[in-house]
């Protein structure tokens, strides 16, 4: 049988987007069971390919190897930093003591972090071979093979920085930053999926670009806030102050950031009711379009509950993955209104090329 290489270039698209959401899930069980530093060293773990699975597998000078390592790349990571024009964050660095914490051995937070390791890894390989069926179109739709470069850069860079969060051990900012660049790439493989089909009529009527896209961009922004309220509770829990005596949440410590997170979240769940109650009162209202919608209420819904859960029996493990799993989730099904929305048909939008 012949193979399609259009068909095979939207399998292998949607492949890759589909993997970065997985990795933003193993991403979250990561944070949730504090395996971030499970290996702390990288791209080996314990200076070994495969994990141990016990302490009388390490050699007993490890610790003194891998502070050495670590010392080295936090070294060269200061200097890079140096040399762009961010002196002050190099200083901070080479100052900061915590940095420089040893983790101890557990072998369970070291297979947790060695699978989100080789789960990325084949992503990488996914993300590859989508750049090299792109280049197909480099001459007949440009547009697709540089959302794709786009992507796979951007894809290859978020691994390089994940390799400096392991050195820095966590580093506030870099932790978030690293997060946020997977949703970068999710938007440029999707929007090249959607760039090498032919427009066509997938709703009708059409849904709005500039609402979907304005509330994927606030769904982002939101996101953004939830990733440094995160950041907060790693402070907090490390400094023994996030609950209260009573086992409450500090409200006051948490700060006005999670206060502006948590509304926000309601902002949007009003938005969307709005939108679900236009489109249910439409005669004429498309079946899959109203079902997408139907979809985002009952995950919002969801996923404002186990935020409540958060604050209430202050972040057990399944409700922080799952807060930020459905916020993903939605956020891609936004994203693919939009995109379909502005691919509907050649004359809309601008007149964007096919």
């Amino acid at each position: 049988m012949k193979l399609n290489k259009h068909r095979l270039f939207r399998q292998v698209g949607r492949l890759s987007y589909l993997s970065v959401f997985i990795l933003i899930l193993l991403g979250g069980i990561v944070r949730s069971t504090g395996s971030g530093m499970g290996c702390p060293d990288w791209p080996k773990c314990f200076d070994r390919l495969v994990p141990p699975t016990c302490a009388c597998q390490l050699p007993p000078d490890a610790e003194s190897r891998l502070n050495l390592k670590r010392e080295e790349k936090l070294e060269k990571f200061a200097s890079l930093l140096e040399k762009l024009g961010m002196g002050d964050k190099a200083i901070e660095i080479r100052k900061d003591p915590r940095l420089r914490l040893h983790e101890p051995f557990n072998p369970l937070k070291a297979w947790i972090e060695y699978i989100n390791r080789l789960y990325g890894a084949l992503t990488g390989l996914f993300v590859f071979l989508l750049l090299l069926l792109s280049l197909n179109y480099l001459r007949s739709k440009p547009t697709v093979f540089w959302l794709t470069l786009a992507g796979f850069v951007l894809t290859f860079f978020n691994a390089w920085l994940g390799s400096k969060v392991v050195v820095t051990n966590l580093l506030p900012g870099l932790v978030s930053m690293h997060f946020m660049l997977s949703f970068g790439a999710v938007i440029f493989f999707m929007a090249a999926v959607m760039w090498q089909q032919e427009p066509q009529v997938r709703f009708t009527p059409k849904p709005s670009f500039n609402l979907w896209a304005g509330l994927a961009f606030i769904s982002l922004i939101q996101i953004s806030l939830g990733a440094l309220v995160r950041e907060r509770v790693d402070m907090l829990e490390h400094y023994g102050s996030l609950t209260q005596e009573n086992g409450w949440l500090n409200m006051d410590a948490m700060g006005r950031l999670f206060l502006l997170h948590r509304g926000m979240s309601m902002l949007i769940l009003g938005i969307h009711a709005i939108i679900w109650w236009r489109t249910f009162k439409t005669t004429s209202r498309d079946a899959r379009y109203f079902q997408l919608q139907n979809i985002m209420m009952l995950l919002f819904l969801v996923q404002i509950s186990t935020g409540a859960i958060n604050t209430m029996y202050p972040f057990p493990m399944v409700a922080r993955i799952l807060h930020i799993l459905l916020g993903s989730i939605c956020f891609g099904i936004q994203l693919y209104l939009s995109l379909s929305s502005l691919r509907q048909t050649k004359k809309i939008q601008n007149g964007l090329p096919a």
